[in-house]
């Protein structure tokens, strides 16, 4: 399996024990549609894959050192007496705990460093009761393979 792959699928198992903490979500890896799709889902998460970019290389014996750039995309729904903006901060403060707590996601990766959220990228005229980030994730790794 190549490392980016491999780094990606690691970031999915750190935060797949959210949904266990808060009710009501999912956490997924590119899924067909971004949005909460049933009436019991009030969160999602998707993991986008994002960008590798062009690997730092180091030769004898060659090494390849990438920064891979990818996103997660989160978005929050009203649901009953709990107000999106709530359950949005909840949701960002777990995703928080959950890399400080494996920086280097079982050693999948060198390291992992979350960016500040994006709503610039998010419809703002949306219903109310919504709320949406992006927050963009580095994965640094190294590989042998130019391909990742």
């Amino acid at each position: 399996m190549r490392k980016g792959e491999a780094a990606l699928n690691a970031l999915l198992a750190a935060l797949a024990p959210i949904t266990g903490e808060i009710a009501g979500g999912e956490i997924c890896r590119n899924p067909e549609t971004e949005l909460p799709v049933s009436e019991s889902e009030r969160w999602k998460l998707v993991i986008r894959d994002g960008d590798t970019g062009e690997p730092e290389v180091s030769l004898s014996p060659p090494t390849y050192e990438y920064q891979h750039e990818a996103a997660l995309a989160l978005t929050v729904v009203k649901a009953g007496k709990q107000d999106a903006d709530t359950l949005f901060s909840c949701v960002v403060e777990k995703i928080s705990t959950r890399i400080a707590a494996a920086p280097t996601l079982g050693g999948k990766v060198d390291y992992v460093q979350l960016g500040g959220l994006n709503t610039d990228e998010v419809d703002q005229e949306v219903l109310a009761g919504f709320k949406a980030a992006i927050l963009p994730v580095t994965l640094y790794y190294t590989t042998t393979s130019p391909l990742g």
